[in-house]
């Protein structure tokens, strides 16, 4: 059998491939792309939810003539499972941090949610971060809002959110005015499809209490005015469609519409006569 030399070699014998060489999948990353090179395997395409944060994962590079290089990378999972902690971690800090006064808007532009949204577990404090979003600034809560939803891990906060945020604009109907405006203030929640139905229900409820007190308050007859906030107080005896959440707020609602009906009654002993033709049992016992 003849002996080939390597001087023998020519462009049609082909040559075994050169060695893989193992690096860090950073440093692979990285001289990828100074080559603007990269082309990505199917477990590269798993790795597509690593985001700016160090990994541990590591890949296999294979140099050929044309200086392509090939990235393989592997240990998702490992990586994913290191990263949790610290994470989660970061998010509890995060939370508790709010009670000193910090803006949601600096606590969202650190949170692990935003600058890692692929993470695939749930993290302490965001439905409260993205229920303040949406009070104090509701441009960014929408980004915050998109950005959550896109995880399926994570879409539960957006909708514990919505419920937060229900729950603390009818709390702050505390006074007629404020309950006028509520109907308002409802319309957001209810455009979207973030509450279930029996949240739904009670704050479709509590809009239309609203749109009654917001027309007695309009009204110039005192007899109008009590009629309206008549209607208001009855719509209220009605029995709650299964939000616990939002029954708790209904007594307090309730209260308000009570002290403006007192007052109308007390008007209306000294309103000279009665300026529409309305039925005389808007008063309550």
């Amino acid at each position: 059998m003849k002996r080939i030399d390597a001087a023998d070699h020519d462009d049609r014998t082909p040559m075994k491939a050169a060695p893989a060489s193992y690096a860090p999948a950073g440093a692979l990353v990285l001289h990828a792309h100074e080559r603007a090179e990269v082309v990505y395997g199917a477990a590269a395409g798993a790795a597509g939810g690593v985001t700016g944060v160090g990994g541990v994962a590591v890949g296999v590079a294979f140099m050929v003539a044309g200086g392509v290089t090939f990235v393989v990378a592997f240990g998702v999972v490992a990586e994913r499972v290191a990263l949790a902690p610290l994470e989660v971690a970061l998010a509890w800090a995060l939370d508790q941090s709010r009670d000193a006064g910090t803006a949601a808007s600096k606590l969202w532009s650190r949170h692990p949610a935003r600058w890692d949204p692929h993470g695939r577990f749930p993290l302490p404090g965001l439905s409260r971060l993205l229920a303040r979003l949406e009070l104090e600034q509701p441009a960014l809560a929408i980004e915050a809002a998109a950005i959550v939803s896109a995880n399926p891990t994570r879409r539960r906060h957006v909708v514990a959110a919505a419920l937060l945020v229900a729950d603390r604009t009818v709390e702050r109907a505390n006074s007629a005015p404020r309950l006028a405006s509520l109907q308002d203030d409802l319309k957001p929640l209810l455009a979207g499809d973030r509450l279930a139905s029996g949240e739904r229900a009670e704050l479709e409820l509590l809009s239309t209490v609203s749109r009654e007190v917001s027309s007695a308050l309009r009204s110039d007859s005192v007899s109008n005015r009590g009629y309206r906030l008549g209607a208001a107080r009855s719509l209220l005896d009605q029995p709650n469609p299964g939000s616990a959440v939002l029954a708790r707020r209904r007594p307090a609602v309730t209260r308000v519409v009570e002290q403006a009906l007192r007052e109308a009654e007390r008007e209306r002993e000294h309103e000279p006569a009665p300026q529409v033709d309305q039925p005389d049992d808007w008063r309550r016992e």
